[in-house]
């Protein structure tokens, strides 16, 4: 049978790194345990890292999708414990509402767009598309937050991040009046998220949550550092938002803002912005702008979520995963809730991230200090 090289795999299959391999294989070190897997073949020069702890120069036999179940499945079921153990803690006549947090980055303008090109155009300066080199450059950020409840979403906050240069005080002055009340604009030094922006956008959320006293919150994260710092963990304990971390290196898989949201969001933006070209012929900042309000109330606020939720294995309804989940789990994603150990935890956190697992757990608690660590 042919081998195939590392270098050929699938662009999206990941190692996560050492996952639970089988009894008959005993403890030893990550080269031995390659052999007996028969993962690598005997003498091979170190030369590309798989996350298993050294470098390797691998090649396979068989198919790839063999070699899934010893190392992603187990950090989707913990993820699904986790999440599910956070559900059955809900008490005191609350029902549970689950919200998915993440940023996208948006250019200024999207000129680029799929077709055909003749080789002879006709001989028009009014044939080509000019774009200045100002909207080439720089982008903002979208923090975007979507629910599985429609009632909820069209409360919560939209934050656009955008530096001095791109919202200017006049831009933001012009706009304010036609802002709807649930997006705010952050002008900042840096167009990028970090944990300053991030506590106060946690403050908005809790305080649109406020109208719905009777649900409680569940913020699925991914484990990027501005969104699980130490402070931001302890914002949310405060807030009284549960938190529930995505696997590193799965939110491709188990984020429902990656698995079905951003990619329509920039085709929403995409149809928007080539439709006010061909109407106005050029964008000004205001109407650029508007584009950003109307991509939220257009479509984040019209498209019901809770489908995104159940297509990655929770939500309230019956879970029907994605394609890709469904290879990898054709039995389904029926994982009793219950809490992690701190072991378990530290195979969903990023490698040398530095967290201590118990600040998650905090918050569903309801302890200032926590002693005791599974």
């Amino acid at each position: 049978m042919k081998r195939s090289p590392i270098w050929a795999w699938p662009r999206q299959v990941p190692f996560l790194g050492p996952g639970p391999v089988p009894e008959s294989v005993p403890k030893i070190g990550p080269d031995e345990k390659l052999l007996l897997l028969g993962l690598v073949k005997p003498g091979t020069r170190t030369a590309l890292s798989i996350g298993l702890g050294k470098p390797w120069q691998c090649s396979f036999e068989g198919d790839i999708w063999q070699l899934w179940p010893l190392f992603l499945p187990q950090k989707a079921r913990l993820f699904w414990r986790w999440v599910n153990w956070l559900k059955d803690r809900v008490e005191g006549g609350k029902q549970p509402v689950f919200l998915n947090l993440d940023e996208t980055s948006i250019s200024y303008s999207f000129h680029g767009a799929q077709g055909y090109f003749a080789k002879h155009l006709i001989k028009s300066r009014r044939a080509k598309t000019r774009i200045r080199k100002k909207e080439l450059r720089g982008s903002v950020s979208h923090v975007a937050i979507i629910a599985d409840k429609p009632d909820v979403q069209k409360c919560l906050p939209q934050v656009f991040i955008g530096n001095r240069h791109r919202f200017t005080l006049g831009l933001m002055a012009e706009v304010v009046g036609s802002k709807p009340e649930f997006i705010h604009l952050f002008r900042r030094k840096s167009s990028w998220n970090n944990i300053e922006n991030m506590i106060s956008v946690l403050e908005l959320l809790a305080a649109a949550l406020g109208h719905f006293p009777d649900l409680q919150p569940i913020l699925l994260l991914d484990t990027v550092r501005c969104h699980i710092a130490p402070n931001i963990l302890r914002k949310a304990a405060e807030l009284k938002l549960w938190i529930a971390p995505v696997p590193a290196g799965l939110t491709y898989l188990l984020q429902p803002l990656d698995v079905r949201c951003f990619a329509q969001h920039k085709s929403f933006l995409r149809s928007a912005y080539r439709a006010a070209r061909i109407a106005s012929g050029a964008l000004s900042a205001r109407q650029w702008m508007t584009l950003l309000f109307q991509v939220c109330t257009d479509f984040l606020n019209a498209t019901p979520w809770a489908p995104a939720f159940c297509s990655v294995g929770i939500g309230a309804g019956e879970p029907r995963l994605g394609t890709e989940l469904r290879i990898l789990f054709p039995d389904g994603c029926d994982s009793p809730g219950a809490c992690l150990t701190a072991g378990e935890f530290m195979r969903i956190l990023p490698e040398g991230s530095g967290l201590r697992p118990i600040e998650f757990a905090r918050a569903v608690l309801c302890r200032r200090r926590l002693l005791h660590v599974r």
